[in-house]
């Protein structure tokens, strides 16, 4: 199948921006010369008052090219002030204005040769004027003109194209002699310093053009991010601060936007004492990362509207099912942990599919492993894929850390990672420090942190889901809505 050939979006905005650039520079152009014309006319008018320019038929041709010239000069800028063409439409008009301008010159100096002087001597001299006219006319229009090689070359190939013509016909007639003949094959030369000086301007203009580009487009980016970054945390629920079970949690993605995720759904009229708890982390960062956990976002609100009830183990196969249909041709899979915490039971149900392991804390101290129960999702066929889950007691007091593999694969200088051993060490310190579970999660992120020495090296969540001591829980109290929260991010 034939491909549409399109410009890219900074081929665009260049051609747009040499076009306007063009415009000016060519009116400059135009001023230019046609004052320079002036001048010429005004030089020959005083010559002849003070009796310095003798009129003869050479003088005419000359006052005939300057006049030509000049109204070439004129029209040209009046055209271009009063509709101004676009890009290409006006590098055509300096072609044509450059050529036009030299082919009239070397026209008239040929003639006027060609009448009044003799043959060996006219040759000679036309030969020696066309190269100082192809390369005055050439170099000027490359001073104003930023050109590329491949532009610079083609009115510089039609001077020299009329230059071999006549001259070609002085060899053929034998009116040319030695010295024309070194005139013409030095002539190419003429147009060496114009091309020289196009191709230094245009490269130094496309790469400042470029980064300017990049520049702006990199704000631009900047922006989008930030409002991405919005939509994506908008996904991210509230911290949990009142009611029987509690939530708290700091997510730091590598960068603005990243691919970990937590989703709380509390089944209505269970009043907060039944709450599921998803943490999810998919392969991959940034951009890509972050849009494909709004697709699954919207998969969880679909699985928990359909079966408020869903068990940890039906979230993750149904998730696995999801990813292995629609995502994981792409490459992409994830690591996920399901918690069902029920306070009127005192249990926690939990399913994990290739997710580190989690750390339950109890009430006294004693810290147990939640370990993984299923593989990787999306990597195994779904029918082979068969989720186990377990339970355990979860009594007032107790909490569990989730994490991302952010927190256990950060390594330091000798690329030792923490590991679940280096995360349960750092947890049973920050227990030890503070009483208050909802400091925890941004102690051991800056722990986590301390270790690595550096900023993070893929995105780290870290979540602590508690429940308070019976005497801290007020149930008089109407629990503050969540929606009020902020959604916490530690800035490092």
């Amino acid at each position: 199948m034939a491909r549409l050939s399109v410009p890219s979006e900074f081929d665009v905005e260049f051609e747009a921006g040499r076009a306007r650039m063009l415009r000016r520079r060519f009116l400059w152009l135009c001023a230019v010369l046609a004052g320079l014309a002036v001048l010429s006319l005004v030089g020959m008018y005083v010559s002849w008052l003070t009796g310095r320019l003798h009129p003869r038929p050479a003088t005419f041709f000359q006052l005939a090219d300057t006049l030509v010239d000049l109204a070439l000069y004129l029209l040209a800028a009046a055209y271009a002030w009063r509709s101004p063409p676009k890009g290409q439409a006006l590098l055509r008009i300096v072609f044509w204005l450059v050529v036009v301008s030299g082919w009239w010159s070397m026209t008239t100096t040929r003639v006027a040769d060609w009448l009044y002087e003799a043959p060996a001597t006219g040759a000679r001299d036309y030969a020696n004027s066309a190269l100082t006219i192809i390369l005055a006319s050439h170099f000027f229009a490359s001073l104003f003109i930023r050109w590329s090689v491949r532009e610079s070359l083609a009115p510089g190939v039609a001077l020299l194209a009329l230059n071999v013509l006549f001259v070609g016909a002085d060899v053929v007639t034998g009116r040319a002699g030695t010295a024309a003949v070194v005139y013409l094959l030095l002539s190419p030369l003429a147009i060496v310093p114009g091309v020289l000086i196009c191709w230094w301007r245009y490269s130094h203009f496309r790469e400042t053009f470029r980064l300017q580009f990049e520049s702006a487009r990199y704000r631009l980016l900047q922006a989008e991010l930030a409002g991405a970054r919005r939509v994506h945390e908008s996904c991210l629920p509230a911290p949990t601060t009142d009611g029987p079970l509690r939530l708290s949690y700091v997510y730091e993605p590598t960068r603005q936007i990243g691919g970990d995720l937590i989703y709380l759904h509390a089944p209505q009229g269970t009043g907060g004492a039944v709450s599921s708890f998803v943490i999810l982390d998919v392969t991959g960062h940034g951009i890509a990362a972050a849009l494909t956990v709004n697709r699954l976002v919207g998969e969880l609100e679909r699985l928990f509207a359909e079966d408020p009830s869903a068990s940890p183990a039906d979230i993750i196969a149904a998730l696995d099912r999801y990813i292995r249909l629609t995502l994981s041709r792409h490459g992409i899979f994830a690591t996920a942990a399901c918690l069902r915490a029920d306070c009127d039971r005192g249990t926690l149900d939990w399913c994990s599919g290739g997710h580190p392991t989690a750390l339950l804390r109890r009430a006294d101290g004693r810290i147990e492993h939640l370990e993984s129960t299923a593989p990787l999702l999306g990597i195994a066929d779904t029918s082979e894929f068969h989720p186990e889950q377990r339970q355990v007691g979860f009594a007032a007091g107790d909490a569990v850390l989730c994490y991302t593999d952010g927190a256990p694969e950060a390594g330091n200088d000798d690329h030792e990672q923490l590991g679940t051993a280096g995360m349960q060490r750092l947890f049973a310190r920050c227990c030890a420090a503070s009483r208050d579970p909802t400091q925890w999660p941004a102690a051991l992120l800056r722990d986590v942190l301390s270790h690595h020495g550096r900023a993070p090296a893929d995105d780290t969540l870290i979540a602590v889901l508690f429940r308070p001591p019976v005497a801290i829980v007020d149930n008089s109290a109407p629990a503050a809505p969540q929606e009020s929260a902020s959604r916490p991010r530690l800035s490092v």
